[in-house]
């Protein structure tokens, strides 16, 4: 067996929600050892903090709370051996910014990694779907718009719906096949509408960690961005740069 103690140790903020964790914590061990083609099992730490904190702080746009909640976890990470950091979930990267500046650990942004995923493909239009509040903040639209690519984003209504397919049951890792026909009933006008239009969209973003749970590829007529999966591929890519 090799010897793992020069690979770099990713710490995950987990528990935001369980469920998306577990994923993060399996996705990272599989690709890793497909990239790698060895019979070895990669060092993760975990730091799981209460997803009703955090929400609570991004709710009442707490701001400054939400980021000194997660640069403790961010050095709690640290100090149980992580050599960088990720947050496993999408909604707190609405401070990702302000982290990055303080945080004790370089940090991956879930983010970043689906803009150059989307680039990389060529995809100029993208629907966005996602928790209420990502889909009411700016800060994915905007690093799409600095990449060239329109960002669409659901009607008030629609963003609402979605919404409360994550939360409560998919956040809590429950999974219907009404769950999933509800959002195919969100998306498919949005998706018809645009290519009505002349504005085709070319894929659909699935802005939360836990969409993945409910939706999989050819669920939806158009190619799916699973963030949580692109954010994966970054992180080992990460551990593979020793």
């Amino acid at each position: 067996m090799s010897s793992m103690s020069s690979v770099p140790v990713p710490g995950i903020v987990g528990g935001l929600g369980p469920a998306s964790t577990v994923d993060y914590y399996n996705g990272i061990i599989t690709e890793y050892r497909k990239a790698v083609q060895q019979d070895v099992y990669p060092r993760i730490v975990i730091n799981s903090v209460n997803m009703t904190d955090i929400t609570a702080d991004v709710a009442a746009k707490s701001y400054g709370s939400l980021t000194a909640k997660l640069e403790t976890a961010v050095q709690q990470l640290k100090n149980a051996g992580a050599d960088f950091a990720l947050i496993a979930s999408n909604t707190p990267h609405v401070v990702f910014d302000e982290l990055e500046k303080v945080s004790p650990l370089p940090l991956i942004s879930i983010v970043d990694a689906t803009v150059s995923h989307t680039v990389a493909r060529g995809w100029k239009r993208v629907l966005f779907t996602g928790t209420l509040f990502t889909m009411n903040n700016t800060f994915y639209p905007e690093k799409f718009a600095k990449a060239g690519i329109d960002c669409v984003m659901p009607a008030p209504e629609d963003r609402e719906r979605i919404h409360h397919i994550i939360f409560p049951d998919l956040e809590a890792g429950i999974v219907t096949p009404e769950m999933k026909a509800r959002f195919y009933e969100i998306c498919n006008p949005i998706i018809n509408s645009a290519a009505d239009a002349g504005k085709p969209v070319d894929a659909v973003v699935l802005g939360c960690t836990e969409l993945p749970l409910l939706i999989h590829d050819g669920d939806i007529p158009l190619p799916l961005v699973n963030t949580a999966a692109v954010h994966i591929s970054a992180v080992v890519k990460r551990m593979r740069c020793q």
